[in-house]
């Protein structure tokens, strides 16, 4: 697929100001347990799609004897609900493979993933849902045992936020369903979370579309 794609994480220093001195207990969890992460994917300059997600660093969490739950909640409520749902599913605790169990492990709450009406049907949906494990490892080197995501239709509410959109007949939401089931993707008991782990012994291999 010839397109661009840029990634960008808030896991950054930030010069010229002492927010931790301001902030102590924010900066703390949210910089060194938890970071976002931005993918903006452009096709002949044009922005046609882009994610938005929520990462947690597990080693950290674990070492500091924090709580992966309590580090979403600072987040927002969904993303504390998926990480909740996420972390006492059997999905979480599939076996690794022994190969990609050495390195340190991340976990993903995906709160946007929106393709421009233009550009839909053209398969970027399931290219992004399919790559992006190597999307965060090659550009953050970060690598990310499982993703989660809500399927809930969005649209742009201004330049770098979304809201949920209308979807009266249900038919927007079904077929994100059907693109994450397609990708791998299962839905967490019988709530209304999708999540993959991307380092287990078997893995659904995808082709590269």
């Amino acid at each position: 697929m010839n397109i661009d794609i840029q990634v960008s994480s808030s896991r950054v220093e930030i010069k010229g100001m002492d927010l931790k001195e301001a902030f102590p207990s924010y900066v703390d969890e949210a910089n060194e347990y938890s970071f976002n992460i931005w993918i903006h994917v452009r096709k002949n300059r044009n922005l046609i799609a882009i994610v938005h997600g929520f990462v947690l660093d597990e080693d950290k969490i674990l070492n500091e004897h924090q709580n992966m739950i309590d580090v979403a909640d600072i987040y927002t409520g969904d993303a504390c609900n998926a990480i909740s749902a996420l972390v006492k599913s059997p999905i979480f605790e599939q076996e690794l493979d022994d190969d990609l169990a050495i390195l340190p492990p991340y976990t993903c709450y995906l709160e946007t993933l929106y393709v421009y009406p233009k550009y839909r049907e053209n398969g970027v949906g399931r290219y992004l849902f399919s790559n992006l494990y190597n999307i965060l490892l090659y550009s953050l080197n970060i690598n990310t045992r499982c993703f989660v995501i809500i399927p809930t239709p969005q649209e742009p509410a201004d330049n770098h936020s979304w809201k949920n959109s209308l979807d009266s007949d249900g038919n927007i939401k079904k077929t994100m369903i059907n693109l994450l089931k397609k990708c791998g993707y299962k839905r967490i008991g019988k709530t209304e979370f999708f999540a993959i782990n991307c380092m287990t012994k078997h893995p659904l291999l995808l082709p590269v579309i």
